[in-house]
């Protein structure tokens, strides 16, 4: 599934810090994982060095080589991101959030993949690649309260992403030597 975009850059471990995007824009930070799950603090960088927390984030393991659906998280990276207003969890998220809904948010330009999104889920099962939302736990590797969290943050960024305020997400590998 999915295909090489152009929109990413990939790189590595450490990013260069002219590489990333003007302020603001969110931040994965992975600071936990295991063999199965990897555990993450999400920010919105505002500049100057500030930053606010905005909830811990869930997702697959890493591992070397490509990104395998189900099985993988995504390469650190700086990718964009966009409101997607189609398939099978946007119109799930419409009905169950008719009240601010506008979008799901979309990871864009991961190499050799697609749909990437953020989205409600407690453990990494239910995952297929994507980000959930929520306050970790770290002893069993889950996520508690993400429906509540998912619809707080959704409700600070959705409008920024869509108002082109907030165009990037950088996923950084901390949890790795």
């Amino acid at each position: 599934m999915g295909r090489a975009m152009s929109s990413a850059l990939p790189l590595g471990h450490v990013a260069a810090v002219d590489a990333l995007p003007r302020p603001p824009y969110l931040e994965v930070y992975r600071h936990t994982s295991d063999a199965e799950t990897t555990l993450s603090w999400v920010r919105i960088q505002l500049g100057g060095g500030r930053s606010d927390f905005l909830c811990d984030g869930l997702e697959d393991q890493h591992r070397d080589g490509p990104k395998v659906r189900g099985e993988t998280r995504i390469p650190a990276g700086i990718y964009k991101l966009r409101l997607r207003t189609f398939a099978g969890f946007h119109a799930r998220y419409s009905e169950r959030f008719p009240d601010f809904h506008i979008g799901m948010i979309e990871v864009m330009g991961v190499p050799n993949f697609s749909d990437i999104l953020w989205h409600i889920l407690n453990k990494e099962s239910e995952t297929d690649g994507c980000l959930g939302l929520g306050q970790a736990h770290e002893p069993s590797m889950t996520l508690r309260r993400s429906a509540v969290t998912y619809e707080e943050v959704y409700r600070k960024i959705a409008p920024m992403i869509r108002d082109g305020r907030l165009t990037h997400v950088h996923y950084i590998d901390g949890d790795l030597p």
